[in-house]
């Protein structure tokens, strides 16, 4: 008797251990997103039809390292995080280099490195972010499920305040600025003040409330503490980055001076740093400018900033960035004036030897041997005493 006791025990010991085991197989199993390889368009379409059939959102990770994507890696300890996210969708891996990867970049204009991405099986985009949380999973849900009612009231104008930032905000990941700024500002009559602090609110006045003639634009530039107050995640960079963007863009492709001019006198002075400011205003009327191929505006502008600056350094910067940017041909007459300018206001060893190096590429060897001799007159160090003789050597054969 004791002998089958003991018998019984160890089989119901390892019996134990057996489901511990199991228990813990799955446990471990359950701490991973079960992200399926998609890389091409035939393996995307047959993942659309797994949608359609189980009536569930795509999960798409989009990124360059799938293993430590963002904030994946924290968001996977815990087994209810991963149990929900492979229960309420189907998860895919898209690389950013991929055949599939290129296209979503295209269509999407997915500039960031890495996006979480939840479409529905029309291959509409319901949602994107760049780090993953529970809380964002189950808003993504809510938006498939309420996707057909958000678009009917839409249709027959019957939309509310909250569904029109979900509608405005699933336009704006699928066509972008352009076309959702229209529709941005039929809303902004809906919004008061207090709604501002709502992190609900945020996408819609990052990408949205950027335009300098929208209304919530110019209440949150007249008083800023509408969104600080109890924003202590909003990020007023990406929102100077977004507006500054959009209104150089539109100011570009219209050739609206007017909206240049109201982006450099409503925006730049949001700049905290008033070294900054002077930069940023005189960089926004020389994309402009450049983008116009108006050259005469570019360098007139350019030197009347130079001359009120007190560095010889500027005079090269300057050089080096239209000559970088532009096509040389264009850019070659504003770029040698600024180094002209630069010898006459703050004669350097760096803006002489630039200085030559241009009169030499145009061809002219009198003002580049000229300009050489004058550079090494100017060297600081041994070193630019060898490099201007060698130049002046050249240049004398």
């Amino acid at each position: 008797m004791l002998h089958n006791f003991c018998t019984l025990y160890r089989v119901k010991k390892n019996t134990i251990l057996l489901f511990f085991l199991v228990g813990l197989q799955a446990s471990l199993t359950a701490r991973k997103i079960d992200f399926i390889n998609v890389y091409d368009h035939n393996a995307w379409e047959e993942i659309i039809k797994l949608c359609q059939k189980k009536n569930i959102p795509l999960l798409v990770l989009y990124s360059y390292d799938k293993s430590n994507a963002g904030n994946l890696e924290a968001f996977q300890k815990k087994g209810s995080n991963t149990k929900y996210a492979n229960t309420h969708f189907v998860p895919v891996y898209v690389h950013p280099n991929s055949k599939l990867g290129k296209t979503l970049t295209s269509m999407f204009l997915l500039e960031q490195q890495e996006y979480f991405l939840v479409f529905n099986a029309q291959e509409i985009i319901l949602n994107r972010a760049s780090k993953i949380t529970l809380k964002w999973l189950e808003e993504c849900v809510r938006r498939y499920n309420e996707y057909s009612s958000l678009m009917k009231d839409y249709y027959n104008r019957d939309l509310g305040k909250w569904q029109w930032i979900d509608f405005l905000e699933i336009e704006f990941y699928n066509k972008g600025y352009f076309e959702t700024i229209r529709l941005a500002n039929r809303f902004v009559p809906q919004l008061e003040e207090k709604d501002l602090s709502n992190p609900k609110t945020w996408p819609y006045i990052y990408f949205l409330a950027i335009d300098v003639n929208n209304p919530i634009f110019n209440t949150i530039r007249k008083n800023k503490a509408l969104v600080e107050s109890d924003a202590e995640e909003f990020s007023w960079k990406k929102y100077y980055v977004n507006a500054y963007n959009l209104n150089l863009s539109l100011a570009i492709e219209n050739k609206d001076t007017s909206r240049l001019f109201k982006t450099v006198d409503y925006l730049v002075p949001l700049f905290p740093d008033s070294t900054e400011r002077n930069e940023q205003k005189l960089l926004i009327q020389q994309q402009y400018y450049g983008a116009l191929n108006q050259w005469k505006n570019y360098k007139e502008l350019t030197l009347n900033y130079l001359t009120e600056q007190d560095s010889s350094e500027l005079y090269v910067e300057e050089y080096e960035k239209v000559i970088g940017q532009y096509n040389y041909a264009q850019a070659r007459k504003p770029g040698t004036a600024f180094l002209e300018a630069g010898m006459e206001n703050s004669p350097s060893y760096k803006t002489a030897i630039a200085l030559s190096e241009m009169y030499l590429n145009t061809g002219d060897t009198d003002l580049a041997y000229s300009m050489a001799k004058r550079a090494y007159k100017l060297a600081e160090t041994a070193q630019q005493q060898i490099e201007s003789a060698m130049l002046i050597e050249y240049l004398s054969r």
